[in-house]
């Protein structure tokens, strides 16, 4: 009986010592997350799904999954391979505070887009000049339905995946 009551003190302590910590979750996000997720969890566009309210192991599962590169739309698209560049760079302690954040945070009301998008519209950027010389293009999407073809291009380093040399 001692030992099933040391052990569950035990796993108790263990629990509360591995707890994750939403304030560096919060950092993290509005770091890295928050250009496409929207710093509050809401996204940026339809076409990216919502973060908060999501259960915190979904969430890990699913980093981890981009970090091993694991989980792979048809295609490899764009988001895709963003998602694993960037969990890539995510340490467990990383995914475990991130996913915490946005679990803590209440759930988007149906329909609701986050206060980012507007500005995103509105934004002209402006590209390096010559960047189709010195970058390189890695992926293409057509849309038909809106007649779009997006280009994407990385340079060297981006191209590399975050490695050195």
């Amino acid at each position: 009986m001692k030992k099933v009551l040391g052990l569950a003190i035990f796993l108790a302590v263990a629990q509360v010592a591995q707890a994750a910590n939403i304030e560096a979750g919060k950092d993290l996000a509005a770091a890295v997350c928050a250009a496409c997720h929207g710093a509050n969890g809401v996204s940026v566009s339809d076409a990216l799904p919502n973060l908060a309210a999501q259960r915190a192991a979904y969430i890990e599962a699913q980093l981890k999954l981009y970090k091993d590169a694991t989980r792979k739309a048809p295609g490899a698209t764009s988001p895709t391979l963003t998602m694993q560049a960037i969990a890539a760079q995510l340490s467990a302690e990383d995914i475990a505070n991130t996913a915490a954040y946005f679990a803590s945070l209440p759930g988007a009301a149906a329909g609701a887009q986050s206060p980012q998008l507007p500005n995103l519209a509105k934004t002209e950027v402006t590209f390096p000049e010559g960047y189709k010389e010195a970058f390189t293009k890695y992926h293409t999407i057509n849309f038909p339905a809106t007649k779009q073809v997006r280009y994407y291009y990385a340079n060297k380093a981006a191209g590399r995946g975050g490695e050195s040399g």
